[in-house]
């Protein structure tokens, strides 16, 4: 059975979340945050790049 479309997104939320958090710590590469998070490679390049600049 599929899951609603809210829950999945909920999901995803989630993992965006905890991606951004471990950016932020610098101590993983983005393939490791990747993996960790589950969340495709380039989500989590976009997600660095959003950060270095909120950082500027």
């Amino acid at each position: 059975m599929c899951e609603p479309i809210r829950i999945q997104d909920a999901k995803w939320a989630a993992r965006v979340e905890t991606a951004r958090n471990l950016l932020k710590m610098n101590k993983l590469s983005h393939e490791e945050i990747a993996q960790a998070a589950n969340l495709p490679l380039e989500k989590v390049q976009e997600l660095a790049q959003e950060i270095a600049t909120e950082k500027k």
